[in-house]
């Protein structure tokens, strides 16, 4: 029988960590199958809003540098405000879409990820549903069992 204190060490000791960074290459290809097989569509969305995002950050830099600098050049008597207007209304524009995109973004990583959810734990009732009764019996499958169920809201 196992004590709780070697369970603790099995599931969280030094040994625990090795084998989970050299799981984790499979890990990650299990998981983007999984999220392939769910939505890649929405998958491909949620990268390139990402992309988008990023973009238009980078583009806020530049038209803010861009009349920081006219600012300047006026301040100093060789510009004019007027010059400060188009990096001005660039920075906004870029910044709105900014935040457009952050919002559309978090509403489609919460899809995806309802999504991902529904169909993990589709696979778990179907692993359980194939399981011998007497399978339940035994507390490690249990175990690993009810932790499957938890990550998965069952």
């Amino acid at each position: 029988m196992t004590t709780t204190a070697e369970l603790a060490q099995e599931l969280y000791g030094p040994s625990a960590r090795r084998s989970t960074i050299r799981q984790l290459p499979r890990l990650l290809r299990e998981s983007w199958r999984l999220v392939r097989a769910t939505s890649a569509r929405d998958f491909v969305v949620s990268v390139a809003v990402q992309l988008i995002t990023g973009l238009a950050s980078g583009g806020v830099l530049l038209a803010g540098r861009d009349a920081l600098s006219n600012i300047l050049a006026a301040d100093t008597g060789r510009g004019d405000f007027a010059a400060v207007l188009p990096g001005f209304l660039a920075a906004a524009v870029l910044g709105v879409l900014m935040k457009a995109g952050a919002t559309l973004q978090g509403e489609r990583q919460q899809l995806l990820a309802l999504s991902v959810s529904q169909q993990a734990r589709d696979q778990v009732l179907e692993v359980a549903a194939t399981v011998d009764l007497h399978a339940f019996d035994d507390p490690a499958f249990y175990d690993r069992f009810m932790r499957a169920g938890t990550c998965q809201g069952l």
